[in-house]
């Protein structure tokens, strides 16, 4: 199975760890989007396979070649 990329969805490894939407969206969309990152979750099957699309902890997480993370 493949990691599952949302490069707009969540921004950090935080955002999913504590189920907070990024700064982006109104108070009064929390709620569907903390149901949307548990979303993303269950579909990708587990949560270390959700790879945020802007946090620089991806170089930490996976193999890295300079500034490109490998990512199987």
């Amino acid at each position: 199975m493949l990691p599952f990329f949302v490069p707009r969805s969540t921004d950090l490894y935080r955002n999913l760890e504590t189920k907070t939407p990024i700064p982006t969206f109104e108070a009064s969309d929390h709620e569907a989007n903390v149901k949307a990152l548990e979303r993303m979750i269950s579909l990708a099957g587990a949560p270390e396979r959700v790879i945020p699309g802007h946090d620089p902890l991806v170089f930490t997480r996976f193999p890295t070649r300079g500034r490109i993370a490998g990512i199987k």
